[in-house]
């Protein structure tokens, strides 16, 4: 899936433009603006991980040899780490305030949740739950964060070490566990 890389570095070249064109604007608030770029970035990455989850043909894939634990561990991991690198490089200065940290948290919590629906849905549509829940959070997170705020529309906070960290990284951790154990559970109820 070279288009996948292909597609992450012309997202991160973007996002690179986007972001600094809209930090370099002080009307618009400064590195604040960049919070579109931060959120939607994330977003598209995750929804381009999700073409990597299954090979083009479906049906063939349940008729070859199951991938093995560290296989898919490795591929949920790489589908996290290279995008959340891309795109933190994308967006300099300021890592807490609207940058590459907040592209980091939200890039894992989003993959997460990709990796968490794969296994519940077809593979092709396992980006939609984390679209929608990005767009609603986009949408209703208060302007200036609240208690509570952090733990519900944790795609929407600024960057500093709060309950969107502990989140995204619990999403994360799940989407990636239950990611690797699906495959266990596919090849034994298969024998079976």
């Amino acid at each position: 899936m070279y288009w996948v890389l292909a597609a992450l570095l012309i997202l991160s070249a973007v996002s690179w433009y986007a972001a600094a064109s809209l930090a370099g604007h002080p009307e618009l608030g400064g590195f604040p603006a960049r919070a579109p770029v931060v959120v939607g970035a994330p977003l598209l990455a995750a929804v381009l991980v999700s073409a990597t989850l299954t090979g083009p043909e479906p049906e063939l894939d349940r008729t070859s040899a199951r991938l093995g634990h560290a296989w898919r561990a490795g591929h949920a991991c790489l589908a996290m780490t290279v995008p959340a690198l891309l795109l933190a490089a994308a967006v300099p200065g300021q890592p807490f305030e609207w940058g590459a940290a907040v592209m980091v948290r939200n890039v894992a919590g989003l993959v997460g949740v990709v990796l968490l629906t794969a296994e519940w849905l077809p593979t092709t549509p396992s980006w939609a739950p984390g679209f929608g829940y990005t767009a609603v959070c986009y949408l209703a997170a208060p302007k200036t964060p609240r208690a509570g705020s952090d733990v519900w529309a944790w795609p929407m906070q600024p960057g500093g070490p709060d309950a969107s960290w502990v989140m995204a990284a619990g999403i994360a951790s799940a989407g990636i566990t239950v990611y690797v154990l699906g495959n266990r559970r596919q090849s034994t109820s298969e024998s079976l």
